[in-house]
Order: C-alpha cells, then structure tokens, then sequence
C-alpha cells in the first residue's frame, strides 16, 4: 500500500471526503485546459474572469474554518460545493467559447431534418408559445432557475440530504459538461432561430466567433448540440431523489425547464434527446465511481 493509499484509508479520513476528489480534480483539470487553450486562442472579456469568481474565495475559506479550526460537517460543505459552483462555470463559459473557435462545419440541416423525422417543427413550436404569454413567463423563470437551483441544491442535500450525494451531483453534472462541449465541438450548430428567421444573441456570437472575431465578449454558455440545460434538468431531479419535501418542487421545476429549452435555450429536439442521454450516461458514470470510492477509498 502505497502512502496515499494508507491517508485515504485511514479512519481519521471519513470517506465522504474521499468522494470530493473526483469534481475538484475535474474543475483543477478543466481550469487548466481553459487556461492553456487561450494561450492558442486569445479571446478576449468583456469583464475579467476574478470579477466573476471571487465569491468562491469566501466560500472556500469558510470550508477550510468548518473543517479545521471547528467541525461542523454540513457548513463545511455547503462552503466548498457553493464555492467549485461558483468558480468552474466561468471556465466552462470561456471553454464552449474556444470549441466554438474550432469551426467545423455546421450541422444545422441535418438537425432540423433529423427533426423533421421525429414530427417536430421549432418554428411552429414557438408561433405556438408565444401566443400564450403566461406560457413564456413560466418558462422563462423556469429556464433561468438554472442560476440559482445548484445553490439551493447543494445546501440542501448537505443538510438533508444523504453523504457524498453532493459530490454525486456535482461529478455528474461536470461530466455532462465536458461531454457536452467535445460533442458540440465536433457537431456545432448556431442554432434553429438564426435557421429559422428569427435572431438569437448566442447566435450571433457563435458566427462572430466563426468569423475569426475574438471579441470583447460576454460569459455565454455556447453549446447547441447536445443541450447541457436538458442534462442539468434532470440531473437536478436526481440529485433531490429521496427528499420527500424538494422532490416535488424541483420535479414541477424542471420539467417546466424542459418545455422552455426548444424557446428559451434555442435548442433542436435533437438537441434534448441527445442531452438527456449525457445526463443519464454521467449520472450512472458518478453514480458508480462514487459507490466505488465510498466502497473502497484506496481504489
């Protein structure tokens, strides 16, 4: 046994803790691939990414207080789960922004004739929306409850909900990520509103960025195909699984989301097939890697 091995078996290292490595090495990893890339590709912000993530800072270092100074379990890791949520999208913004450099060619036709064959037409869906503004108005609460649901979710699951589960959530939901943003790189698309007549600002970003522009920009998560909202939809409502009292809530929340992702998030319904077949190959992918460290912690 090696002496990492004998740290991570050891009994004074509860083996939650263990369950954190996974999201944090994917956040170091992800931040130092953003970094690098944009040493190739010099986009540039319109507000520098420290305005953005210090608010992590606090929320760290109340997890550091919480887990040596005092122990107090779930206020630690409330401090570091709103912490990785507050830093990693940022980079993951700034990344779907360099794939979206690659300019590959678009896969928009074979998208809107894939569905076709399903029986969905988007520009028919959205004449349909928009003629119910009470419709538009939950939906685009709902879709932009993407904001605030991870932190809502991590205190309630460090509160109530089972050990590790906050580490399930966060691993999944960053795996959807990465696999999100190589798919889209390969199949981009600038969306069905620009295809369709209509004009979306993400749009209009992905053909600046197309068109060799490198900016000022603002933090915009880029990616079409497959759709990361359908993925964190429903991984929120696995991650609330077993709570009686947010379940409901969150269920009722999300799949308001899902309705809005084809007029709120620009998405094909091809779009949303293939992000909810992220979404359940990453839930399965943490769910196993998590009961494999919590089973084993040297593994």
């Amino acid at each position: 046994m090696t002496q990492i091995q004998a740290v991570l078996a050891a009994p004074s290292v509860p083996r939650y803790k263990v369950l954190e490595v996974p999201p944090v090495a994917i956040i170091v990893l992800m931040t130092a691939l953003t970094l690098a890339l944009e040493q190739i590709v010099p986009l540039r912000w319109a507000i520098p990414a420290y305005r953005l993530i210090w608010p992590a800072g606090p929320c760290l270092a109340i997890a550091i207080f919480y887990s040596t100074v005092r122990s107090q379990p779930a206020i630690r890791e409330i401090g570091l789960y709103l912490g990785l949520w507050l830093f990693f999208p940022i980079f993951a913004a700034k990344l779907s922004y360099i794939a979206t450099c690659a300019d590959l060619p678009l896969r928009d036709r074979f998208f809107i004739a894939a569905d076709a064959a399903l029986g969905f037409n988007w520009a028919d869906w959205i004449n349909f929306i928009t003629r119910y503004p009470a419709i538009v108005t939950v939906q685009d609460f709902a879709y932009g409850s993407s904001f605030w649901q991870p932190l809502l979710t991590v205190m309630v699951l460090a509160l109530w909900g089972p050990r590790g589960r906050n580490a399930e959530f966060l691993t999944a939901i960053l795996l959807a990520l990465l696999g999100t943003i190589f798919i889209y790189t390969l199949l981009p698309t600038v969306g069905p509103a620009d295809m369709f007549g209509f004009k979306a600002q993400t749009g209009a970003v992905i053909q600046a960025l197309r068109g060799g522009d490198h900016g000022p920009f603002a933090y915009f998560g880029l990616i079409a195909f497959p759709s990361f909202h359908t993925a964190m939809a429903l991984l929120y409502m696995a991650a609330h699984r077993g709570n009686r009292f947010t379940r409901p809530i969150v269920v009722i929340l999300n799949l308001a989301m899902l309705s809005a992702v084809p007029y709120q998030g620009d998405h094909y319904l091809s779009d949303m097939i293939a992000g909810a077949g992220i979404a359940l190959l990453s839930f399965v992918a943490a769910q196993r890697l998590c009961r494999r460290l919590a089973a084993d912690p040297a593994a």
